[in-house]
């Protein structure tokens, strides 16, 4: 997650670095929310269904 949100701030900064567009921002941060709640790390959150 925290190069996650390197890269947006690279690419915030210098734009003709990273070629990504809006929707690849989208689909990464689902990607990490997804990890982070389904159990798979140490900061995982344990949500009583």
């Amino acid at each position: 997650a925290l190069l996650t949100f390197a890269e947006a701030y690279v690419e915030y900064k210098d734009p003709t670095v990273l070629k990504r567009n809006f929707v690849f921002y989208i689909m990464l941060l689902s990607i990490v929310l997804s990890l982070l709640l389904s159990g798979a790390g140490a900061f995982a959150i344990d949500l009583p269904l």
